[in-house]
């Protein structure tokens, strides 16, 4: 009885090691109230990736962008890299050298994790960041009779509005604006 006591107290060490060693891959996502859900995983790329890096609140956008948005104009959640498995866009601001960013998580389903690209990086001159007319929103592109996730940065200004389509590049595996076709 002690040693099958003990077998089995060996086999509950181990595979708790190796789910440390390989945590689970938990999926981003929005709640309804526009917060933005990382999961342990990502959280820790991200820090690898960049630790300046933050997330942009609904505080920094302008009332109008929060509507367009469904209250979450600083993510969007999608499968940018077509493997079946959520991937999110984020808009942050970086303080320390004052930029406006966009990093992408894109998983990793093999290695179990996500690796971050930065798609779009532009200098303010303020190190805070407040009434932005300028938001992330999500859209399909139609593709070889197959629709891809993108993600389009759109900024509206009164009387004007202007957007770059964002897509992952199977080719380059980077985040690229769309010019004339995905590949």
């Amino acid at each position: 009885m002690l040693i099958r006591l003990l077998v089995l107290n060996l086999v509950f060490l181990s595979s708790n090691a190796i789910a440390q060693k390989n945590p689970k891959m938990t999926l981003p996502k929005i709640l309804s109230n526009g917060d933005v859900v990382l999961g342990d995983n990502i959280k820790i790329a991200l820090k690898e990736f960049n630790p300046e890096f933050k997330i942009l609140n609904r505080s920094a956008f302008s009332k109008r962008s929060i509507g367009i948005t469904d209250n979450h104009p600083m993510a969007v959640v999608a499968d940018f890299n077509s493997d079946g498995y959520r991937d999110i866009a984020l808009y942050g601001f970086i303080k320390k050298t004052k930029h406006l960013v966009i990093y992408v998580a894109i998983s990793n389903i093999k290695s179990r994790k996500f690796e971050f690209k930065e798609a779009y990086k532009i200098q303010i001159n303020s190190d805070q960041v407040s009434g932005l007319n300028s938001y992330l929103t999500h859209t399909k592109l139609k593709f070889k009779s197959k629709s891809r996730d993108v993600f389009l940065l759109e900024n509206y200004e009164p009387g004007f509005m202007s957007s770059v389509t964002y897509y992952y590049s199977f080719k380059n595996k980077s985040v690229l604006p769309f010019v004339d076709k995905l590949d």
